[in-house]
């Protein structure tokens, strides 16, 4: 079964979960996502970091023996392979290492002297040792910075050392989006008068535009607000009216707008006048009927259409701060009923237990009590 949503089990517990097994890593993972490796060599949980796969080692994870073809080899390394001690040990005769306890402190540091070589007899035996010292000399000692001459909207920082060698950098901008100037030893780096962004742009605060014209030419507009607001400087009693118009090329453009002489909202038609658009009860009449039918029509008194009220959906509010169990009486007359729960505070969906009892009544349980009137229980009866 796919979620397509992250699975929230509020503090409950995740009992006799299996870790995917697989003999090779999943494609496409994301950062933090986890499987077990099943190969015979392995055996282990990896993690992925967000660039590799990485093994999920025991905090005492470390190589600590290596036998060698006669039996008698034994090698100890520190934890995370870091060298720590190294003891060979063949027919008795030993060879051991240990880590530096006066580590160079600084990379000018000359005359360290190292094991560059060490060559064995068959029998395991050190026959010869050969060392080399390491000289390492750092000439420059300081350093300067400085602006050097740049050219049409670039700017160049130069980085020169005591040996007089010198290295660059260029700061370059582009046409009509970014403009780099040189005040002195200063660069000033801005935006041009006239902006032009040719590729996407992101904003993540608000966008004020103070011209007289807004011109979007694009195909497609998406706004997340679901009420657009029109004559949005206006203050005092109402007198300007508001629409919106369809351009229509060729063809007279129309409009729906709002009439503020007459209060109505008005229609342009084919031959170009406004008419006023009739609700309430003005066009419509609605009759209920005995039979629990709803009968809609016209003032000319012409059926448009007939609605049977069968009642299909049921909705309820559950919760009292100490129950776990609720019994909700739908009288649909169905087990084929779909029942979903949601939390009247965050609005997010909630997944609980549910039984369908009987015919017209389901059961929802919980683990732990939900408050008083905190979950919304909608049914609604299939078929």
């Amino acid at each position: 079964m796919k979620h397509l949503s992250n699975l929230d089990l509020t503090g409950n517990e995740l009992q006799n979960a299996v870790i995917q097994p697989l003999g090779t890593p999943p494609s496409g993972a994301k950062e933090g996502q986890i499987y077990f490796d099943s190969t015979l060599g392995d055996k282990k949980l990896y993690f992925y970091n967000g660039t590799q796969w990485v093994a999920i080692q025991d905090t005492n994870n470390y190589v600590d023996e290596i036998a060698f073809a006669s039996g008698t080899g034994l090698l100890t390394l520190g934890r995370n392979g870091a060298l720590s001690d190294l003891t060979v040990n063949l027919d008795g005769r030993y060879l051991t290492a240990h880590p530096s306890t006066n580590p160079a402190t600084s990379v000018d540091n000359s005359g360290r002297t190292y094991i560059q070589d060490i060559t064995l007899d068959s029998f395991g035996h050190i026959v010869g040792i050969t060392s080399a010292t390491e000289t390492v000399t750092d000439t420059n000692t300081t350093y300067s910075i400085g602006i050097g001459a740049g050219g049409s909207n670039s700017s160049t920082i130069l980085i020169t050392g005591s040996d007089s060698s010198t290295d660059s950098v260029t700061i370059s901008g582009t046409s009509n989006e970014i403009e780099v100037t040189e005040v002195g030893d200063q660069i000033n780096i801005g935006l041009p008068d006239n902006v032009n962004i040719v590729n996407d742009l992101v904003i993540g605060g608000n966008l004020t535009v103070s011209g007289s014209v807004t011109t979007v030419n694009t195909e497609t507009i998406l706004l997340a607000d679901n009420i657009i607001t029109l004559n949005s400087n206006a203050t005092g009693s109402a007198t300007e009216d508001a629409g919106i118009e369809v351009e229509r090329g060729d063809d007279p453009n129309r409009q729906l707008k709002w009439n503020e002489t007459t209060n109505r909202w008005e229609i342009q038609a084919n031959d170009g006048n406004f008419y006023a658009i009739q609700y309430g009860d003005e066009s419509v009449q609605i009759i209920s009927s005995s039979d629990n039918s709803v009968t809609i029509t016209n003032n000319s008194g012409v059926v448009d259409l007939l609605i049977n009220n069968l009642k299909y959906s049921y909705a309820s509010t559950i919760g009292n701060g100490s129950s776990t169990s609720f019994t909700i009486t739908h009288n649909f007359g169905s087990r084929d009923v779909e029942v979903q729960l949601f939390d009247l505070t965050s609005y997010e969906t909630v997944i609980s237990d549910v039984v369908r009892t009987t015919i017209n009544t389901v059961t929802v349980s919980f683990t732990t009590a939900p408050s008083s009137a905190s979950i919304r229980v909608l049914i609604k009866k299939i078929g």
